[in-house]
């Protein structure tokens, strides 16, 4: 019964991680962004491993119970794994601010643009200040 659920819904699941991944490409800017990028690939890759386990119990007409070794192995996988499949930080890394969804999402430095060094800005660049 449980896999039967999974296997009926997990798909949605895995579209809208792939379609978010599709997404935070839009928002790439010269290599920012792609270990949320990676992120999002994982953990595609473990709901697709779930889900493959789940349509193979429902069509060898297993028992539900082996879904929890499955399961366990995946959690296990993205613990010893985590800094690779949640990359994403709530506040700067600098300061402490609390991050734009925006920020939290797609860019890979974790700064708020104050303390973002790429982030471009309109007194540091382009300015004809007195430099000779």
């Amino acid at each position: 019964m449980v896999a039967a659920f999974l296997a009926n819904t997990l798909d949605l699941l895995l579209i809208a991680i792939l379609v978010f991944n599709l997404f935070q490409r839009r928002y790439q800017r010269s290599g920012s962004g792609q270990k949320k990028r990676l992120a999002s690939l994982y953990g595609a890759g473990l709901v697709l491993a779930l889900l493959v386990a789940s349509l193979a119990l429902v069509h060898f007409h297993l028992p539900d119970f082996l879904l929890l070794p499955v399961i366990l192995g995946l959690a296990a996988l993205a613990f010893s794994s985590r800094k690779a499949f949640l990359p994403y930080r709530l506040r700067c890394a600098g300061c402490g601010q609390r991050l734009s969804p925006q920020r939290i999402l797609f860019y890979d430095s974790n700064l708020c643009p104050a303390c973002d060094p790429d982030e471009p800005r309109d007194l540091s660049r382009g300015s004809p200040g007195g430099q000779a």
